[in-house]
């Protein structure tokens, strides 16, 4: 009697974790989020001989000293902005650094941009927070796409937030909504001006659907 009942709550325990794991796989689908918002990751080191590398260095961005062009996991740097300066910055929680170990110093005399490819779920609105400090300014964007045959379609660009930067570390947030209705693919893009540094950028869905 006892083994019938020890079995029957195993199956009951089954059925509740697939359960769960279908409610969280349906939100899974929905959340929004960039990789490498705390920028802890391990840098990938590129030689600077590598061709497109040589085209990035051309147009005036300075990628590190030495043979090697640091390459931050997660983030694109659009060449067609700038040129700047970039470095990944090690120090201590709360001075240096936001939290943790490291964060991003982008330094420009022009606007420049680095985005990351965000995965997101159109008709949604999210949530953004970011840490930044410097001397300067720093702006939000999200660009959204659509994708037809393999290709990513420009479908419209939303400027969000866009503030000038303090000495101290300073939160910043807002709400982003993916408003376009055809939107797969969305880059969610910081724009900064000055010596910028910038540290756990996170974004969450607040759960309220704007569309069907």
């Amino acid at each position: 009697m006892k083994r019938i009942k020890i079995l029957g709550i195993a199956v009951m325990m089954m059925l509740i974790s697939s359960l769960l794991g279908v409610e969280y796989s349906a939100l899974a689908e929905k959340q929004f989020h960039v990789k490498n918002g705390g920028f802890e990751e391990p840098p990938n080191y590129k030689t600077k001989s590598v061709k497109w590398i040589q085209n990035v260095i051309k147009k005036g961005w300075d990628l590190g000293e030495g043979p090697e062009a640091i390459m931050i996991p997660g983030w694109v740097y659009n060449v067609n902005t700038g040129p700047a300066k970039v470095r990944l910055i090690e120090g201590t929680s709360g001075k240096e650094v936001n939290s943790g170990e490291k964060c991003l110093m982008v330094q420009s005399d022009k606007s420049a941009q680095i985005y990351n490819r965000a995965k997101g779920y159109a008709g949604c609105e999210y949530s953004f927070s970011l840490y930044v400090r410097g001397k300067g300014q720093a702006q939000v964007t999200l660009y959204q796409y659509d994708k037809k045959n393999g290709r990513e379609i420009f479908l419209n660009s939303i400027r969000i937030w866009r503030k000038d930067v303090s000495n101290e570390w300073e939160k910043y947030d807002g709400v982003l909504k993916t408003t376009h209705p055809e939107a797969k693919t969305f880059l969610f893009a910081l724009t900064t001006k000055g010596e910028v540094y910038i540290d756990d950028v996170i974004l969450d869905r607040t759960g309220n659907v704007l569309s069907d």
